[in-house]
């Protein structure tokens, strides 16, 4: 086995521990959060569903957020 990791591949935490960490740290909500490895899009959802604006990106468009 080589180690060699595609650039494209992303780590999925467990969801408990994206709505966690918008629990217990307190962010500034007048400015909207920057997700730039957005991958499966887990933090920003908790972070949306939590009540931040959030941007994202990712060097994969995964169309999971779409514009407009």
């Amino acid at each position: 086995m080589s180690g060699y990791v595609p650039p494209t591949t992303f780590y999925l935490e467990p969801h408990w521990c994206d709505e966690r960490l918008f629990e217990v740290e307190p962010f500034n909500r007048s400015r909207p959060l920057l997700d730039p490895c957005c991958g499966s899009g887990r933090v920003t959802t908790a972070a949306r569903q939590a009540g931040y604006r959030v941007q994202v990106s990712d060097i994969v468009d995964r169309e999971l957020f779409p514009i407009g």
